[in-house]
């Protein structure tokens, strides 16, 4: 296994998702330029796509995502 090549960072932001096999609700629990790690109530798998609507702390609006690809 390679080691990462960006830093994370700890964040525990909530998560709305909706995937090609259903929705549901998650966290985001670290966040880098070109991914993130996120727990969530429904099973994920990878090369699911996903759409996601995160709630970050002091923004009134959720910042969306409106496709990426689970790996």
């Amino acid at each position: 296994m390679q080691p990462r090549c960006r830093l994370r960072v700890p964040v525990g932001y909530s998560a709305s998702i909706q995937s090609d096999t259903g929705a549901g609700e998650g966290v985001l629990l670290d966040l880098s330029p070109i991914g993130c790690r996120m727990r969530s109530d429904i099973a994920l798998n990878a090369g699911t796509y996903l759409a996601l609507q995160i709630a970050i702390s002091h923004e009134r609006t959720p910042l969306t995502v409106e496709v990426s690809v689970l790996r």
